[in-house]
């Protein structure tokens, strides 16, 4: 329990300082829309079509802001169809300190059911 209790405070002690000295500038930059979709991706990966479907978005809309945020290099896309924060920590840092506190989509029935 003291070596689970140490982690956490690390893991903290980290968060604090990717906010301090790189996130907050990071999360500053990004427009309203941008920080939407980061939030709807949440914690992992997210599909496109669920994304759109969430922020009441056309898939070319959400396209545009794709692009920038891939240069940007907060988001990544492992594959077709699919978009996941290519920051470590980032959503979890953002969700605490920015007050990003929106239910990211569900990744699977089994998920939804769970919930």
């Amino acid at each position: 329990n003291n070596r689970k209790n140490g982690m956490i405070a690390v893991l903290e002690e980290f968060d604090d300082l990717l906010d301090d000295f790189v996130y907050k500038k990071i999360w500053s930059a990004l427009t309203q829309k941008e920080r939407e979709i980061v939030n709807a991706i949440g914690e992992t990966e997210a599909k496109t079509g669920e994304i759109c479907k969430r922020l009441s978005m056309n898939s070319s809309t959400l396209s545009k802001y794709r692009e920038g945020l891939i240069k940007k290099g907060i988001i990544e896309v492992p594959k077709y169809g699919v978009i996941a924060l290519a920051l470590p920590r980032f959503y979890e840092i953002t969700r605490t300190a920015y007050g990003v506190f929106q239910r990211p989509l569900l990744r699977s029935k089994t998920a939804a059911m769970r919930s």
